[in-house]
C-alpha cells in the first residue's frame, strides 16, 4: 500500500452513523506548521470534497460521476454569466 493511500485512509472519516450534514464520506483537515502542507492540492481540494452531495459522492461508476459532476459544472457557468 502507498503511503499516500495510507494518508488518505486515516482523513477518511466514516460518519454514518453519526447525525451530521452531508455525506457519509467527510475528509478532516489536519493541522499543519509548515504552509507547503496547509496549502496543497490535498487540502485545498477538502472543502470542495465536503460540500459534494451525496448522491454524486456515492455514484454507482466513476461514468455516472463524471456525468454529473460534468452537469454541475456546466449549470454553475450559466448562473454565473447570467448574473
Amino acid at each position: 500500500m502507498s503511503l499516500s493511500l495510507k494518508y488518505m485512509q486515516t482523513r477518511v472519516s466514516n460518519m454514518s452513523n453519526s447525525s451530521t450534514r452531508g455525506h457519509a464520506f467527510k475528509l478532516s483537515k489536519h493541522f499543519s506548521r509548515v504552509n507547503c502542507r496547509a496549502f496543497s492540492f490535498a487540502n485545498r481540494f477538502i472543502d470542495v470534497w465536503n460540500s459534494l452531495g451525496n448522491d454524486i459522492v456515492t455514484a454507482p461508476s466513476v461514468y455516472s460521476l463524471n456525468v454529473v459532476l460534468s452537469v454541475l459544472i456546466l449549470i454553475s457557468l450559466f448562473v454565473l454569466r447570467n448574473v
